[in-house]
């Protein structure tokens, strides 16, 4: 029991990691997003429907949806990581898909990570079949997104 600060730190830096410095590319731009001052709406049922679609976070929010592509437009670096040049695409690029699977790659490890912290510092300890059985449901249910 000794051991689970230690733990949750390494595991919160680790994430701290992942998310600015890979997920987010390193980038001053975009801001850091602190939980405690986003709204949720715990009594909406509607289906599909998230946070980021409460009237009280649509100010901490504006950009949010395109700052990673303005961030790999900006830059050519990650424009040639993540881009290469095809005539026959609308916009003449289209996405590399061995960086869009690296990059996917890097969201899993980030989301195991931040699993732990979860699991461990949610309460009581977690029992192994628990932490296990979610993590092998969160593996098989990836979720995936399109973009434009």
């Amino acid at each position: 029991m000794d051991q689970i600060p230690t733990l949750l730190s390494s595991e919160y830096q680790d994430c701290h990691r992942l998310l600015y410095d890979d997920l987010m590319m390193s980038q001053k731009t975009i801001g850091h997003m602190h939980s405690w001052a986003l709204r949720d709406g715990p009594n909406v049922d509607t289906i599909d429907w998230n946070f980021a679609q409460h009237r009280d976070n649509i100010h901490l929010l504006k950009g949010a949806d395109t700052a990673l592509l303005s961030v790999i437009d900006r830059s050519e670096q990650l424009s040639h990581v993540f881009l290469s040049v095809d005539t026959r695409a609308p916009d003449g690029f289209v996405w590399r898909e061995t960086a869009l699977d690296g990059y996917e790659a890097t969201v899993q490890r980030f989301l195991q990570r931040l699993c732990v912290l979860m699991h461990v510092s949610g309460g009581q300890p977690v029992r192994e079949s628990e932490f296990l059985s979610s993590s092998a449901n969160a593996i098989s249910h990836q979720v995936s997104c399109a973009v434009d």
